[in-house]
């Protein structure tokens, strides 16, 4: 994560937040600090937020299960609703057993470097369509020029080539109709160009990366990415079960919002330099 959980729960207690909120914090820290020490070297940043944001989220049911049980004034609705989270809860604890596992199979089968889910990257690439969409939308509104929008459609469906093709041509349209300067100025990154063609290009190598790692790994890799993408289903339904629950709560929400947050991590585009004769390279 980008900020860590003890300068959360610091913050937390400086604002006056409860007792029982913090403890809840240090929970999730020392849950986090015992599975993340055993699998940082063999996940990536994305693959490591999402699966610390899974055992922060287990934290948070566990230190909360009475919360959860039947109360006596529940209606029939309020008790399906937290049997339902209780069920969600159990089966996340599960995910995160075996993602362990899976690591270790990862880990044993690794030969040197390190394969990256396709999942993950898949996910980053349509984090970034999503961004530039909204981006191009706003654009094109203040420019009045709405056929703008025609080259920034967000792709459908989990065809890989078609998504990494469409990524490619979101870049060519930003040069194409010369809009890099209107994009920069509604908030994305001045390289975000090249961030996006890192993207398209570890994502089309990430296939071959996997296959090379050998079976054993390629395996538990395929395995991995099956579960990152069951944590991330678990953490929708559990964050509109926590939400319509605890609505009334503001601590318990502050606290859900902490442990259910996935931290990104954008790409690092290589920085341009500048020659003796002041051109860049």
């Amino acid at each position: 994560m980008g900020v860590s959980l003890r300068t959360i729960c610091v913050e937390a207690d400086a604002m006056s937040v409860d007792v029982h909120a913090f403890r809840a914090c240090m929970k999730m820290l020392d849950v986090e600090s015992s599975i993340t020490s055993t699998i940082r070297k063999t996940m990536d940043k994305r693959e490591l937020a999402r699966t610390t944001c899974f055992t922060n989220m287990d934290a948070f049911g566990s230190d909360r299960a009475d919360l959860l049980a039947d109360a006596p004034t529940d209606s029939a609705g309020r008790k399906k609703a937290k049997a339902k989270a209780r069920k969600k809860f159990e089966d996340l604890h599960e995910l995160n057993l075996k993602v362990a596992e899976e690591v270790a199979k990862q880990q044993s089968g690794e030969k040197k470097g390190k394969t990256t889910s396709r999942g993950v990257l898949r996910d980053a690439i349509n984090a970034d369509l999503s961004e530039w969409n909204a981006t191009a939308d706003a654009v094109a509104d203040d420019l009045n020029r709405p056929e703008i929008m025609e080259n920034f459609r967000v792709p459908t469906g989990k065809n890989d080539k078609k998504l990494a093709g469409r990524a490619r041509a979101f870049i060519k349209a930003v040069e194409d109709l010369e809009l890099h300067d209107e994009f920069v100025e509604h908030g994305l990154e001045d390289n975000c160009e090249a961030v996006l063609e890192q993207r398209v290009k570890d994502f089309e190598e990430s296939q071959k990366k996997q296959s090379a790692a050998g079976q054993k790994s390629k395996g538990a890799t395929d395995a991995l990415d099956g579960l990152v993408e069951t944590g991330m289903s678990y953490r929708k339904t559990l964050d509109a079960l926590v939400r319509n629950l605890f609505k009334t709560d503001a601590t318990i929400i502050g606290a859900w919002a902490m442990a259910s947050h996935v931290e990104r991590q954008p790409s690092k585009a290589k920085k341009k330099t500048k020659g003796m004769d002041g051109t860049e390279a």
